[in-house]
């Protein structure tokens, strides 16, 4: 009866393994397989000794291929989770919209009803700010005479960073996360 199990489950995992193998199409994994296979159909249940080994190398194996299969999951999801955004989000004035992520390679900021950013403002030029995009980096540059701070300190253009206060006209913004 013991035998009966031992040669269902480790019938099971060859074919496991053979269909595992024509997936990744690998000459060695194959030819493992085929080895194993013809191990297989020469024991008998009278030979203890070759089942022991045939299931410790079968359990072995499907040990391998489940670990393969963890990492593949775990790489997965490192992939696939999506990125935290920097975002611009109001913290005092009036702008419509209150948030937004940067995920544009530019956004326009004034008083103009088609920028990105609208500001409720009238001491903001109609185009006074646009925020690009450059290699990976967010910078911020001034459209304007007047030019906006950054941080408390007056620019015509900076790089930003997550935590920094942009204040244009009398709207400041803060870049933070999504």
């Amino acid at each position: 009866m013991a035998y009966g199990v031992l040669a269902a489950l480790a019938t099971n995992a060859v074919l496991f393994l053979l269909l595992f193998g024509c997936v990744l199409s690998s000459g060695p994994l194959m030819t493992g397989l085929q080895s194993m296979r013809q191990q297989l159909a020469t024991l008998s249940v009278t030979n203890p000794t070759g089942w022991f080994v045939v299931v410790f190398l079968v359990g072995l194996t499907m040990l391998i291929a489940l670990i393969g299969v963890g990492l593949l999951l775990v790489w997965f999801y490192m992939v696939s989770r999506p990125a935290k955004l920097p975002q611009l989000q109001v913290q005092y004035g009036w702008a419509s919209p209150s948030s937004l992520p940067l995920t544009h390679d530019y956004i326009r900021l004034g008083q103009a009803p088609n920028n990105d950013i609208c500001l409720l403002d009238e001491t903001v030029a109609f185009r006074h700010a646009i925020i690009r995009l450059v290699q990976g980096r967010y910078f911020v540059q001034s459209l304007d005479d007047d030019g906006l701070y950054v941080n408390d300190q007056m620019v015509q253009a900076s790089e930003l960073h997550v935590g920094d206060r942009v204040q244009i006209g009398r709207t400041v913004f803060v870049v933070g996360e999504e």
